[in-house]
C-alpha cells in the first residue's frame, strides 16, 4: 500500500509564505545595496554580499525543512551579521558606522551555531554562558575601537583614547580565544558522548567551525606577519572560510539524516485521513518532530514491560545515553513511551505534544502490539514443545547409551531419591553420586537453565524410553 499523503495545514502554508517573504525582503535588501551602492562599494563588500546570500539561502532552507528547529533562524541572523560586517568596508558614512558596531558579531553567531547544532537550542548552562559571553564580547569590547579612535567611524567618535582602544582590542582577542577554547571543550565532550554515526558528522563539522572562528580574527597576524600574504589575499581567504560555514552545517544536517519536519496540524491531518494504517504511526510522529530514529515502545501492564509493534521486548534507554524516553498516558493510564534522540530534539514537550495528539491511535496500536506479543509467546511455546519432543525422542537412545552404573543412579533419581540416599543404596560415596549425576545430565543434554529442574527432566526421559 502506498504512503498516505500528508495534507499541508493553513498554518504551515502561512509559515511557508512568511519564509518566502523573509527571503524576498532580505534578497531585495542585499540586491538594493549592491545595485544602488555599487559605486561606493569595493570588491570586498560585493563578496560580503555574495556570502550574505549564501547564509540567507541556507538559513531559509533549514527553516523550511525544520520549522520547529532554530538552526535556520540562527543562520539567517548570521546572514545579517555578515552583511553588517561588510558595511565596514563601504564609504557610505551610515553603513560604515553600522559595520564598525557589528564588525565581530558574526563570530558570536558562529559560536552560537556550534553550540546549538543540530536542535537549534542551547543545552546546558555551559553552552548558554559561553554564547552569552560571545555576544557580549562582540558588542561591548568592540565599542572602544569606534568610540575612541576617530578614523574607525567618525560619526560615532567621542574622544581620542587610543590606549584604551588598544587595550580593549587585546582584551577582545584574549576573551575570544578563551571562548573558543571553552567551546572546544564542550564540543569535545559532546562528541565523546555521541554514538559512532553521529560522531562521524560532528567531528568534521565542529573542527571546521572552530577553525573558522580562530582563522577569521587571527589570520591577519599569522598570514601577513609570518608568511607575507598580501592583505587582499588574506581577506579573500577569510571570506571563503566564512562562506563555507553555512554550507558545512547544511551538509552536516544532510549527512546526519535530519529530515524535514511537519507541524502538529499535519499530524492531525494524517490522523483524520482515510485508509491510514497503524504501521505509518511511527513514520508520522517521526516526521512531525523531525527525528527519523524515533521509536514507540508500547506498555503491557500485565507483563510490566515495554514491547515494539511486533511484540518484541523493548528496553528504554539509560539516563546517560544520547537517547531519552517520555511516558505517554491516556485517561490516567500508561500506554507507551516515545524514545527519541536528544541531540536532535532538545525540547521533550514537542514530542509529548505530538504523542498526545495521537494518543487514541497509539492506544489502538498498543492493543495490536499486545496481540502480536501473545502470538509470539504462543509461537515460542510451540517451538519449546517441539524441542522437548525432539529431546524426548533422542533421549530414549541417550538413556540406553548410559553406563550400567549411570542407569542405576538414574533409576533411583526417578524414584525421587536424594544423592545421599542413592549413595547408601549403591554403597558409594556421595561425591561419586554427584559425579555420576553430572555425567548423566551431560549425556542427556540437560544444561543448567533457570526455568528447568534437571532431575525431573531426566526422570521424564528415563520413564519415556
Amino acid at each position: 500500500m502506498g504512503e498516505t499523503p500528508v495534507r499541508t495545514s493553513p498554518l504551515a502554508r502561512s509559515l511557508h509564505v512568511a519564509l518566502v517573504l523573509v527571503a524576498a525582503t532580505a534578497a531585495l535588501l542585499g540586491g538594493g545595496l549592491f545595485v544602488f551602492g555599487a559605486g561606493e562599494f569595493d570588491w570586498s563588500v560585493q563578496l560580503y554580499l555574495g556570502i550574505y546570500i549564501v547564509y540567507l539561502a541556507v538559513g531559509v532552507t533549514a527553516w523550511w525543512r525544520r520549522p520547529g528547529n532554530r538552526m535556520g533562524t540562527i543562520i539567517i541572523i548570521g546572514s545579517f551579521a555578515v552583511l553588517i560586517a561588510g558595511f565596514g568596508n563601504t564609504s557610505v558614512p551610515t553603513l560604515h558606522a553600522i559595520g564598525a558596531i557589528g564588525a565581530t558579531l558574526v563570530l558570536a553567531v558562529l559560536i552560537h551555531l556550534l553550540h546549538a547544532f543540530p536542535s537549534g537550542r542551547l543545552r546546558g548552562a555551559a553552552s548558554k554562558t559561553i554564547v552569552i559571553a560571545a555576544y557580549a564580547n562582540s558588542v561591548l569590547l568592540q565599542a572602544p575601537s569606534y568610540l575612541f579612535i576617530p578614523d574607525v567611524a567618525p560619526s560615532l567618535h567621542i574622544t581620542a583614547l587610543p590606549a584604551v582602544a588598544t587595550a580593549a582590542d587585546l582584551a577582545q582577542s584574549f576573551v575570544g580565544l578563551l571562548i573558543t577554547l571553552a567551546t572546544a571543550l564542550v564540543l569535545a565532550r559532546r562528541m565523546h558522548n555521541a554514538d559512532h554515526s553521529h560522531r562521524r558528522v560532528l567531528i568534521p563539522l565542529f573542527a571546521y567551525g572552530l577553525f573558522a572562528v580562530l582563522f577569521i580574527p587571527f589570520s591577519s597576524g599569522v598570514l601577513e606577519g609570518l608568511f607575507g600574504v598580501s592583505p587582499t589575499l588574506r581577506g579573500v581567504l577569510q571570506l571563503i572560510m566564512l562562506g563555507g560555514v553555512p554550507i558545512a552545517f547544511v551538509l552536516g544536517m544532510i549527512r546526519g539524516g535530519f529530515s524535514r519536519t511537519a507541524g502538529l496540524t499535519e499530524l492531525g491531518s494524517w490522523l483524520g485521513s482515510t485508509g491510514t494504517e497503524r504501521s505509518q504511526l511511527n513514520e508520522a510522529l517521526s516526521r512531525t518532530v523531525g527525528d527519523p530514529t524515533l521509536e514507540i515502545a508500547y506498555w503491557v501492564d500485565e507483563r510490566g514491560t515495554y514491547i515494539d509493534a511486533q511484540g518484541a521486548p523493548v528496553a528504554l534507554p539509560a539516563a546517560a545515553e544520547r537517547r531519552a524516553a517520555i511516558d505517554i498516558e491516556l485517561d490516567g493510564r500508561l500506554i507507551c513511551a516515545i524514545i527519541y534522540d536528544t541531540g536532535l530534539i532538545a525540547d521533550a514537550d514537542s514530542v509529548r505534544a505530538a504523542a498526545r495528539l495521537v494518543a487514541l491511535a497509539l492506544d489502538r496500536a498498543r492493543l495490536a502490539a499486545e496481540l502480536n506479543a501473545s502470538e509470539r509467546a504462543l509461537a515460542d511455546s510451540r517451538e519449546r514443545l517441539k524441542r522437548a519432543d525432539a529431546t524426548r525422542h533422542d533421549g530414549g537412545n541417550s538413556v540406553e547409551a548410559l553406563t550400567r552404573r549411570q542407569r542405576e543412579v538414574l533409576a533411583l533419581i526417578a524414584e525421587g531419591r536424594s544423592n545421599a540416599a542413592i549413595a547408601r543404596e549403591l554403597v558409594l560415596t556421595e561425591k561419586s553420586v554427584v559425579n555420576h549425576v553430572s555425567r548423566i545430565f551431560d549425556a542427556l543434554d540437560l544444561p543448567v537453565e533457570a526455568d528447568d529442574h534437571r532431575r525431573v527432566r531426566a526422570t521424564v526421559l528415563y520413564l519415556s524410553r
